[in-house]
């Protein structure tokens, strides 16, 4: 909506009763929605109240306030202690947006059963409730930033949910196996869910996922061989995770989309000394566990593939493997161990579908092919310079100009940079350079 649509529809419901906001249909205005609550003014023809209270400030309300809104479909509250018995809480709100809930789980008399979403991040939930509740309307529940969320409720209750998000849930250890329940599960995020071991199998039961994300949980090492049931799924992140292996039951995955996968790197803080030494002499760096991804290969809807940091060589990628994805348009094969890139690349470019390729360049890498340079995006980085060179739409550009153009790059920033770490080192251990 534009600020100046909304801006105007406020103005008419103000006009409609300047001098009591308690009997406007919605109250947004700190101070309208403090002096309604806390002097129990609010009338029976609210239907909308939000109260976004400064970050340092906790509000304090009495669930009294609220016993009178019968008609009140959407409650947001942030940063608000409500005190009391919740049994006075509105009956019939559709959404109720709620961050930093005070409570270490929700009250078994607060009336839930008309919800369709919940939203209550950055809360001090241990568990979302003790007793578990049919909630038939729910569509969304989003508990992100939930530090101290232990225990999943049980989902066997929410047969309409959609969209499930456990973002940055630092304590949460595993996800309730009656997660297979949810029929109607578009959505899961449990992005940065770092204490996370596993998702439990009865998850590739879910004919209507479509987004599953897991990215950053680094103690989630394995898939289950039944990961292709998930037929509807369009896009897998997994960046970051122990996973080492897909199944070869991806390949029915044939809506899949969009991938990004890499595995977690143990990430090792290193003083200015040592890190300038370890540019001059590298030391060979110890490779992960080689990633088996040949399955993915042979998805032909993708068009988004990352495969970052997954320990992939030239033996890596199966002779035809990029070739078969005639409609990809986003490629990244960063962090790898190439000392060339496929061949196979050249369909690719042939059908101009490609719009973007990163390929790191080990110490070992020897060229970059021509055909790599019709690509309407190319993004280089040379890990010992610590250079990047980018080369967009030069489609007009010869190959070989190009070719050499960003070879030479590279090679002068390459060594303009040891010069200037061999000046300035041996000027530190006392010789003249």
């Amino acid at each position: 909506m534009h600020d100046l649509i909304r801006d105007m529809g406020r103005e008419i419901v103000k006009e409609r009763c300047p001098s009591n906001p308690g009997k406007r249909s919605r109250l947004w205005f700190q101070e309208d929605v403090l002096l309604t609550l806390q002097n129990h003014l609010v009338t029976e023809e609210v239907e909308g109240i939000a109260l976004n209270s400064p970050e340092l400030r906790t509000v304090k309300v009495n669930a009294e306030a609220f016993v009178r809104m019968n008609r009140l479909r959407l409650l947001r509250l942030d940063n608000m202690h409500v005190s009391g018995e919740y049994r006075h809480m509105p009956k019939n709100l559709r959404w109720l947006y709620w961050h930093k809930v005070p409570l270490s789980h929700i009250t078994d008399d607060f009336t839930m059963e008309r919800l369709v979403v919940i939203d209550l991040q950055y809360n001090n939930l241990r568990e979302v409730w003790k007793n578990s509740k049919f909630l038939g309307h729910l569509k969304v529940l989003n508990l992100s930033y939930s530090s101290l969320l232990t225990q999943n409720p049980d989902y066997s209750k929410l047969p309409n949910l959609e969209e499930l998000i456990l973002r940055d849930c630092s304590k949460l250890a595993e996800v309730h196996s009656s997660i297979g329940c949810l029929e109607r599960l578009v959505s899961l995020n449990l992005k940065n869910c770092k204490s996370l071991i596993e998702i439990p199998s009865s998850i590739c039961r879910l004919k209507s996922l479509k987004i599953l994300d897991i990215s950053s949980c680094p103690n989630i090492n394995w898939l289950s061989e039944d990961f292709g049931d998930m037929v509807s799924l369009t896009e897998f992140l997994a960046e970051g995770t122990g996973i080492t292996r897909v199944p070869f039951s991806a390949t029915r995955l044939t809506n899949l989309m969009n991938v990004s996968f890499s595995v977690c790197k143990e990430q090792m803080t290193r003083s200015i000394s040592s890190l300038i030494w370890s540019l001059v002499w590298p030391r060979s760096a110890s490779r992960a566990k080689n990633v088996q991804i040949d399955c993915l290969f042979q998805l032909r809807s993708l068009r988004t593939l990352r495969l970052a940091y997954c320990s992939l060589s030239d033996e890596s990628i199966p002779k035809e493997g990029l070739g078969s994805l005639q409609l990809l348009e986003n490629l990244e094969l960063s962090g790898n161990w190439f000392s060339s890139l496929p061949d196979t690349i050249r369909g690719l470019l042939s059908s101009r579908n490609l719009y973007w390729m990163i390929a790191q360049i080990s110490s070992h890498f020897q060229a970059c092919p021509q055909v790599l340079l019709s690509c309407r995006q190319l993004t280089a980085y040379h890990w010992k310079a610590r250079a990047i060179v980018r080369l967009e739409w030069c489609e007009n550009i010869a190959g070989d100009a190009q070719e050499n153009f960003m070879l030479g790059v590279l090679s002068f920033i390459h060594k303009l940079f040891c010069a200037f770490l061999y000046q300035n080192l041996t000027q530190a251990r006392g010789f003249d350079v």
